[in-house]
């Protein structure tokens, strides 16, 4: 089973939104790629039009909150949360289309990456194991969403009108599919940290040769994997620490206003899980991306343990192979597992993500203080 089977529903998702045109055998039916892209433009349009009666009509939360006229500042950020919704699922769309032969070439990559290390990384039986969970987590993430949003209704929490019925379902969608992604990432990751693991397991001195080709081979899919989702990463990161600080101000603001209805009380507690939800998930990513930075890290010195040898044994192939080493150590050194090329997945790359949420809400606090001073 490839790490593409093992993904299960991720992957599948990911078929449509960011590589309708991929097949694994080479093999795909013009309709299953018709269909994706259908499901993508209707996706995409729905989105652009949605924007557009933003712009027209200007009040565009769905959300019925009685002292919502009380504060202007809390209006503009309630909409602008819908708006970064909505404007950050077209620019996901727009890097997944630009960077579809990227996406493709590092699936082609890691899939040939997979079958030559059979001689070192024997089937799991854990492999379907993975998969179930995986799909299961898929299945309670959109269960958990449907849930959340179906019982906004009874709660009162919705105007009952087509246009914000139609706000708050596209709204929830996009909040899945961004989850989605991040679970996507953050298992690629987890499936090239298994790969690292068992290349430290399965080194075999006799036959190192070979194993430096495979080291190799791994280090040239890191760019690939930068490509492929780090875009990806930064457009849904930079979405969400925007969509963090106006959901936290708004749980501050609804908390510390007049008593609250039950329908205001929902959204509050709603809010607040599905931030936690975000947060959590968002953490998990860096943790990944810093443990396979670790193991690449351990690689690296483990090949370097194996100069000497190789040579004794070939000094013109040894030069050669020294020139790649040097280049993967800067490329390693410079890069790392990053997002855009300026943000690294790893620990040292998300306190500046919950810095600049606290920094936002400070002056968005500030900025309240003034309001409720004039």
């Amino acid at each position: 089973m490839s790490f593409v089977h093992r993904l299960g529903w991720l992957f599948e998702f990911q078929k449509i939104i960011s590589i309708p045109n991929f097949s694994e055998n080479g093999n795909i039916r013009p309709i299953s790629i018709a269909l994706r892209i259908i499901i993508l433009i209707l996706s995409f349009s729905f989105t652009c039009i949605d924007i557009v009666n933003i712009g027209i009509n200007g009040n565009i939360h769905p959300f019925r909150i009685s002292k919502m006229n009380s504060s202007a500042l809390f209006t503009f950020l309630t909409s602008a949360s819908f708006f970064s919704n909505r404007l950050g699922f077209i620019f996901l769309i727009i890097y997944s289309l630009i960077s579809n032969r990227s996406h493709l070439k590092f699936i082609k990559s890691a899939l040939q990456f997979e079958n030559r290390t059979g001689n070192y990384i024997k089937p799991s039986l854990k492999n379907r194991k993975i998969k179930i969970i995986r799909n299961l987590l898929v299945f309670l993430t959109i269960v958990f969403y449907v849930i959340i949003s179906i019982l906004s209704y009874p709660f009162h929490s919705i105007d009952f009108d087509t246009k914000s019925i139609l706000s708050h379902i596209f709204f929830g969608i996009v909040l899945i599919i961004d989850i989605l992604t991040i679970y996507y990432c953050s298992c690629i990751f987890k499936e090239f940290l298994n790969f690292t693991e068992l290349l430290v397991k399965y080194f075999n001195v006799s036959s190192h040769s070979n194993y430096l080709d495979i080291l190799m081979d791994l280090f040239r899919i890191i760019p690939l994997l930068n490509s492929a989702l780090g875009g990806t990463v930064f457009v849904i990161i930079s979405k969400q620490i925007l969509m963090g600080c106006l959901s936290v101000y708004y749980n501050i603001w609804l908390f510390t206003s007049h008593p609250l209805t039950a329908s205001e009380t929902y959204i509050l507690v709603c809010s607040a899980m599905w931030r936690s939800h975000y947060m959590i998930s968002v953490a998990l990513l860096y943790i990944s991306g810093n443990k396979l930075t670790e193991k690449i890290e351990e690689l690296l010195r483990k090949q370097n343990n194996l100069s000497c040898w190789m040579e004794e044994r070939n000094l013109e192939k040894y030069h050669k192979f020294n020139k790649e080493q040097f280049q993967l150590w800067r490329f390693h050194s410079e890069t790392r597992l990053l997002a855009t090329g300026s943000t690294e997945i790893n620990n040292s790359g998300i306190f500046p993500i919950f810095s600049f949420i606290v920094t936002c809400l400070v002056i968005m606090i500030q900025f309240k203080q003034m309001e409720d001073s004039t």
